[in-house]
């Protein structure tokens, strides 16, 4: 499975849903810029409804960008998932 790099709003979204269970299904390995984990955690505080990262093992969250010296490249999931995911059924 790719694994991919996630924004918040998918996260945010699916989590609001309650389908952020297709992330992990869909890409197997789901990384989380540590940017991301920051706003997460900053939106938690204020009350906004999004997902505790802490609570989900299958997140790879605070990644390097760099991997032997070189920039990573990985598919970034953003609103096309989100776009994508509105035309899975779900069982």
């Amino acid at each position: 499975m790719p694994e991919v790099v996630c924004n918040t709003s998918p996260l945010q979204y699916l989590h609001q849903t309650g389908l952020l269970r297709l992330l992990p299904a869909l890409y197997g390995r789901v990384l989380v810029p540590e940017a991301v984990a920051n706003e997460i955690r900053v939106g938690l505080k204020a009350g906004v409804n999004l997902p505790d990262l802490a609570e989900l093992d299958w997140l790879n969250d605070g990644f390097s960008v760099r991997r032997k010296g070189q920039i990573l490249h990985e598919p970034y999931v953003s609103h096309q998932i989100l776009q994508h995911l509105a035309r899975v059924r779900i069982p």
